[in-house]
């Protein structure tokens, strides 16, 4: 599995990075690397932390290229976890003067040296670095393009990303007491690059499933409260949540939880009928239902808080700090 994150403002990315590290520490799921896709200096140190809290201390992490004056995120949200994380726990960036690999090298050699068609790729965040990834020309790691190695090495993507109708009447009730409009809604992973959104969900080659922000309108995170103090992820949840509650939606979760479940249908959620997926130059979702489609969305099969439930049995398993 290759995981691309914008972790570094919502929390939720720090609550996928713990689930994805549960499976890998069953043996259910292997991490290749973790990219990353927002501009933020701390984001590697924070991602190294929390693999390494679950034992997870080689992981690859690669970051897209970025000054100073293009960080995404203000002074203010960095205090929340991600400076925390870097500064306070044992990771190699901050510790060791480490660098982050650079994400789209990072991904081609990659993808150059998997078997064919054995790669999960999973996107909880911008999709600047799927649609470079797919642009790229073939150099010295590989003869093939970026989209002819996506198109041989990787069997699907997840994509955090877009709003798909209709809702159940529960996520209708949780829109409406959120007080946002829909219809005109701009998911906030695509409307950050909409162009690059855009060609990702038109010309990436594989079969892509979506999860969408409907998916997401439920909250974990209590599970961490049975996790220790020294625990990463509990900090940065109890940095971010109001009041501590450790509560937050669980959009890029459940899309991890997905991935790493795996199969058309499962207890929790099922997925729609196939069609193509494309957003506009704001970010706005449609979706064409195609028996010739490459792309489907999650949809609920259970209750939110059955959900809710799972995530936050895996959310209890606390890591295994190396000695």
């Amino acid at each position: 599995m290759l995981l691309d994150t914008d972790i570094g403002g919502d929390v939720d990315d720090v609550g996928a990075l713990v689930i994805l590290n549960n499976y890998v520490n069953q043996g259910a799921a292997e991490l290749l690397a973790v990219g990353v896709s927002a501009y933020n200096p701390y984001s590697a140190g924070v991602i190294d932390a929390v693999c390494r809290y679950y034992g997870n201390t080689d992981i690859r992490i690669g970051q897209c290229d970025f000054t100073d004056r293009q960080i995404d995120y203000t002074d203010e949200q960095l205090e929340i976890y991600s400076k925390p994380l870097y500064y306070g726990y044992d990771n190699r960036f901050a510790n060791e003067d480490k660098q982050p690999e650079q994400v789209i090298d990072m991904y081609r050699e990659i993808l150059e040296d998997a078997d064919d068609r054995s790669v999960v790729f999973v996107s909880i965040g911008f999709l600047n670095n799927l649609c470079n990834l797919l642009q790229s020309k073939p150099d010295h790691i590989s003869p093939l393009s970026g989209r002819e190695l996506v198109q041989r090495k990787v069997s699907r993507l997840v994509c955090m990303g877009g709003c798909f109708l209709p809702m159940n009447e529960e996520q209708k009730g949780i829109v409406n007491d959120m007080g946002l409009d829909v219809i005109e809604y701009c998911e906030f992973n695509v409307s950050k690059w909409p162009q690059a959104s855009k060609t990702v969900a038109e010309a990436w080659p594989t079969e892509k499933v979506f999860v969408g922000f409907e998916a997401g309108l439920v909250k974990c995170g209590s599970g961490l409260k049975q996790c220790s103090d020294g625990n990463p992820a509990k900090t940065a949840y109890a940095r971010y949540t109001i009041g501590g509650s450790l509560q937050r939606h669980s959009w890029d979760p459940i899309a991890v939880l997905y991935a790493c479940m795996g199969g058309e249908n499962h207890d929790l959620f099922e997925l729609s009928a196939a069609g193509s997926v494309s957003f506009d130059e704001n970010g706005r979702t449609f979706f064409k239902e195609s028996d010739s489609g490459d792309s489907k969305y999650l949809i609920w099969k259970e209750s939110g808080e059955n959900i809710a439930r799972k995530l936050d049995e895996i959310l209890s398993v606390d890591g295994k700090p190396p000695l």
